[in-house]
């Protein structure tokens, strides 16, 4: 009688690990097409001497800018195509300004670690380990105008 209370356990143990594993596999493919759609957007990496760098992520394709803090001229701006799994990251740089146009064919892979707001990018086989934020929208200063007065542009 033991034995086959034992037995039953056993079974119904084994059958539970079997069905949790099972839920496990399912989630995967989901939580890769959550991070593909998380990492869309504007990203913002501050640099130490006051200068940030955009990236911009979309449906495949991405670019990024940076510019000089001081003067805002544009320093570089390359992008291209990539693809992601949910964890590792590859671009391809198929376009670029005269500063990294010998970039023009790299791909780069990166292991990626995505939040609501952040996206941890450690470089495989490059030197590339940097902590992008997601770009806040600037709030736009509303002036008022008297009746018949033109509004002057913002700088």
């Amino acid at each position: 009688m033991k034995l086959a209370i034992l037995a039953a356990i056993l079974t119904l143990c084994a059958s539970s690990f079997v069905v949790s594993a099972d839920k496990a596999a399912g989630t995967q493919p989901e939580k890769a097409k959550a991070a593909k759609k998380a990492i869309y957007g504007t990203w913002e990496l501050e640099l130490g001497d006051g200068s940030k760098r955009l990236k911009f992520i979309g449906d495949g394709k991405w670019a990024i800018t940076q510019s000089d803090a001081n003067t805002g001229m544009v320093i570089f701006h390359h992008g291209g195509s990539y693809t992601f799994d949910g964890i590792t990251y590859i671009e391809t740089i198929e376009f670029a300004t005269e500063t990294t146009s010998s970039m023009i064919g790299t791909v780069n892979h990166f292991e990626l670690t995505v939040g609501a707001d952040k996206i941890d990018q450690k470089g495989i086989g490059n030197p590339w380990n940097e902590k992008w934020l997601r770009a806040k929208p600037k709030t736009e200063k509303k002036t008022e105008k008297k009746a018949g007065e033109k509004a002057k542009p913002q700088r």
